[in-house]
């Protein structure tokens, strides 16, 4: 078992500088029905030790990202970067990104996610990208932004319901 420090959604970011908002929790992972679960469902842990996400291969050619608390650069740059080494070491041709349960404004990031990020996304097999919005006004435009960029490399939709954003892909990979 493993214990983290999870942000609490409703803390802001001063609140968090300051050490309050802080849930802690521990994290079993459970076995999974491909061959090395502990590689293919991995919690994503910021350089300050906190929980920001968790990774895992799913059915059907799927990357999950779930991410948790406020983001900051920093953060979505782990993130990122984490989930790249996972589709070096399993291609896939589907993302889910499930930032439903975060928040902050990462769009200073977006550039870098054009010219850098989803090129490297793409040349790994990436095809379609499910991106499920944060009810965080800050994070939903930094979602836009990054939508209007990612629509010139790789087919791209925005959600607010993880499972629609999952029926969508799941269809999106059975056509193609």
């Amino acid at each position: 078992m493993t214990s983290y420090v999870l942000p609490s959604l409703v803390s802001s970011p001063e609140a968090l500088a300051g050490g309050g908002g802080l849930l802690h929790v521990s994290v079993t992972e459970a076995p999974g029905t491909l061959q090395n679960a502990a590689r293919l469902n991995r919690p994503v842990v910021s350089a300050a030790g906190h929980l920001i996400g968790f990774l895992s291969i799913e059915e059907n050619d799927i990357l999950l990202g779930r991410w948790v608390g406020y983001c900051t650069p920093e953060t979505v740059v782990t993130g990122m970067e984490t989930a790249l080494q996972l589709l070096t070491a399993h291609p896939c041709r589907g993302i889910i990104s499930d930032g439903s349960m975060a928040m902050g404004d990462w769009s200073e990031l977006v550039a870098w996610m054009q010219y850098d990020m989803l090129p490297r996304v793409v040349s790994s097999g990436v095809r379609y990208i499910a991106n499920v919005r944060s009810p965080d006004p800050a994070s939903r435009l930094a979602h836009q932004a990054y939508a209007r960029v990612a629509a010139q490399i790789v087919t791209i939709r925005l959600f607010d319901d993880p499972r629609l954003a999952r029926q969508w892909l799941r269809e999106m990979l059975a056509a193609s």
